[in-house]
């Protein structure tokens, strides 16, 4: 979810998508990729970013949780933890405020619902002059609204949706591997060491058993606060950058 606006495939030495999108959780993270992987047999490598609270996060349970229905409507992803009957997930209409519906119909129809987003699923926002907003005081703000949604229980299925990823990878000969974005220090240092230790030892494992690499860029310090355009999510400016780095120090050495 924090790739979204955080990597820009134009800066790949290959050719990429981003298929991340703004909370989205393992659970459409894994399904989305595998509703296609089997679809592009030139496809080579998949990253999967990993954040703080991944694996004890589920878009179901987050106030994001409206989104669930658009997934159901463009990608026929479907959550069963979501009644059927719920009317946003058969008509497109109940999914917006009436004031964006209103705009549509007097727009005819042929209103651009995400004007940012590019060709190569990278959504390009000039965010730089959020960085002022930047502080310990919304830092701890961010993180702890975070840890108000974590649950430990959502591990284990998080986990199992991933391993079925690499499953069907594995056979695909696609190569997978993990990424932790970074994020300003006034949010990573509110973190908690038991959430950061479950993590790693999870994506150690997985990296174990299917013989894939993990890149923690989570504290990186080549990121400064000019990168950010808020306390846990890159501008443009850092998109690049990081960008950049994942080309240099992932992609270029897997693909030799």
């Amino acid at each position: 979810m924090w790739m979204t606006i955080g990597v820009n495939p134009n800066f790949f030495s290959f050719y990429g998508f981003n298929l991340s999108n703004v909370s989205q959780s393992l659970y459409y993270d894994t399904r989305l990729t595998l509703n296609y992987i089997d679809k592009m047999p030139k496809l080579k490598v998949i990253i999967m970013s990993i954040g703080y609270f991944s694996f004890r996060y589920q878009l179901s349970k987050s106030s994001e949780a409206w989104r669930e229905d658009y997934y159901y409507t463009y990608w026929n992803i479907d959550d069963p933890k979501i009644s059927y009957f719920r009317i946003q997930k058969h008509f497109k209409f109940f999914q917006y405020k009436i004031a964006t519906v209103r705009d549509i119909v007097i727009d005819k129809f042929n209103t651009d619902l995400a004007p940012t987003l590019q060709y190569n699923g990278y959504q390009m926002k000039d965010m730089t002059p959020g960085y002022r907003e930047i502080s310990d005081t919304s830092g701890k703000y961010r993180i702890d609204s975070h840890h108000d949604i974590m649950d430990q229980k959502f591990v284990p299925d998080n986990f199992n949706d991933i391993r079925n990823l690499l499953d069907v990878a594995q056979k695909l000969n696609v190569k997978v591997i993990f990424i932790t974005p970074p994020v300003y220090n006034t949010y990573s240092e509110y973190a908690r060491p038991d959430v950061i230790a479950e993590k790693d030892s999870l994506i150690n494992q997985l990296c174990k058993l299917y013989k894939t690499k993990y890149f923690n860029y989570f504290t990186d310090s080549r990121f400064n606060i000019s990168d950010y355009r808020d306390n846990d999510h890159l501008n443009y400016i850092g998109a690049e950058k990081f960008s950049k780095i994942i080309d240099s120090e992932t992609l270029k050495p897997i693909m030799k």
